[in-house]
């Protein structure tokens, strides 16, 4: 039994009956506390009202008849102190107050046996939160992508950069011998320099080609006109004479490469490479 409820039975209030407990030996109490039997006999003796004996007149012989005071328990230094008759709380306020705290531990109570500690809940609810907030991929019917379909875009994002980087390789080879080539031809004092210089560069361009068309089909067409063209170039410088024959010839390839498409392949070529790696593949 609780204090209050203690109060609440012997029409007292639970704030009194906590202030005297002291005077009976009994520390630690208040309005809230739980009684063990021995407290509650304590404070039953000490707060339980007897009537005083009627006089002449009373109820009993006819005399004016006087309400209830606090008896003093067996063996009480001195008698009871009465009531104050106001400023304090009235039994229906005390019951309503009593119902109150009676309720908040019912509902503790509850949430208790319900719901686990506040930490269980916690940890229910951080469990039921999402592992993110980022939004998840959706596939072509707009719907987000599965666990399963997430990896397989991860994957598949794997393999184009390996890809992308295969692509890249053999452009920037192709690159380095267009350089090479060019390098070599400014470099040359003679046309007997110039036709092993460039005689050189073909054995290491020319076959770059056949390595980069499995990589890269799509320009597949483009790389063999630029291919053949580089052919035709190296074929030409070998089979000049003298400078002034040499000049005829790269002219005449001039007009060979606008007319057979191998200008408009170089250009696709050299895009397809600024767009794929960010660097040209031209010798400009």
């Amino acid at each position: 039994m609780f204090l209050f409820e203690l109060a609440m039975e012997l029409d007292a209030r639970s704030a009194d009956m906590a202030e005297a407990a002291p005077s009976l030996g009994l520390e630690g109490i208040t309005p809230t506390s739980e009684l063990t039997p021995e407290q509650i006999q304590a404070l039953r003796a000490r707060f339980t009202k007897t009537p005083v004996a009627a006089g002449p007149g009373g109820p009993a012989g006819g005399g004016a008849y006087h309400p209830p005071t606090w008896g003093p328990p067996p063996g009480a230094p001195g008698p009871a102190t009465p009531a104050p008759s106001g400023g304090g709380l009235g039994i229906g306020q005390m019951v309503v107050i009593a119902l109150a705290i009676v309720g908040v531990l019912g509902l503790f109570a509850f949430m208790f046996k319900n719901g686990g500690t506040d930490q269980k809940r916690l940890d229910r609810i951080a469990a039921a939160e999402p592992e993110s907030d980022e939004v998840l991929p959706t596939g072509p019917n707009g719907k987000p992508l599965t666990k399963e379909q997430r990896q397989d875009v991860v994957k598949l994002e794997a393999v184009k950069a390996a890809n992308q980087e295969k692509v890249c390789s053999v452009l920037r080879q192709i690159r380095n011998a267009d350089i090479a080539a060019t390098n070599s031809s400014k470099a040359a004092g003679s046309l007997e320099e110039l036709k092993t210089g460039l005689l050189q560069a073909s054995n290491d361009s020319i076959p770059l080609y056949d390595q980069a068309i499995p990589v890269i089909p799509e320009q597949a067409d483009n790389m063999r006109k630029l291919q053949q063209f580089s052919r035709d170039t190296i074929s030409s410088v070998q089979a000049s004479s003298d400078p002034t024959d040499l000049q005829n010839r790269m002219a005449a390839l001039t007009d060979q490469a606008t007319s057979t498409g191998v200008v408009d392949a170089a250009i696709a070529f050299d895009s397809f490479a600024m767009d794929a790696c960010g660097f040209s593949v031209g010798n400009n």
